[in-house]
């Protein structure tokens, strides 16, 4: 069953806040990067537990997905 994936209005600022901040330097890197994060978030709808649980958080719904970046 595939989830869907909601992007809070802060999360889009903050992802175009890096991407313009990399782009100062290397414009195609910031587009690769944006691409890469939108990417393994959608994967997330597909399997919403493939990160990994974040023990200090004590929350198995809380988990860390290093993919992204």
């Amino acid at each position: 069953m595939a989830y869907k994936v909601i992007w809070s209005s802060l999360a889009i600022r903050d992802l175009r806040e890096l991407a313009s901040y990399i782009a100062e330097f290397r414009s195609t890197a910031a587009k690769r990067f944006a691409q890469s994060v939108f990417e393994s978030v959608e994967h997330l709808a597909d399997f919403p537990k493939s990160g990994r649980v974040v023990p200090e958080l004590e929350d198995p719904r809380k988990r860390s997905y290093p993919q992204a970046l």
